[in-house]
């Protein structure tokens, strides 16, 4: 997968190597709504090239953790996966 933000093709493995968790969004609105764990995830907002998806929350480990949804759904994954917001 890659993803073009500021300007530039990103692959995902580069994204990937410091190991935090990673929300892709490709619309922006996602990205305000990870704003209270930025301490913990990684927000990348771009055009996404190699997916149907909007947006992806990537777990440490690679896997996807969520997919484009609704508010809630991210919210609900985001505290699952990396605890209360701040």
């Amino acid at each position: 997968m890659i993803v073009h933000a500021d300007g530039r093709a990103i692959r995902l493995a580069e994204l990937t190597r410091t190991a935090r968790p990673l929300l892709l969004d490709s619309t922006g609105v996602y990205a305000e709504i990870a704003a209270p764990w930025r301490d913990r995830v990684d927000v990348v907002t771009g055009s996404l090239q190699g997916t149907t998806a909007t947006a992806l929350l990537v777990r440490p480990d690679c896997f996807i953790a969520w997919s484009a949804g609704d508010a809630p759904s991210l919210r609900a994954s985001l505290t699952h996966h990396f605890g209360l917001p701040r």
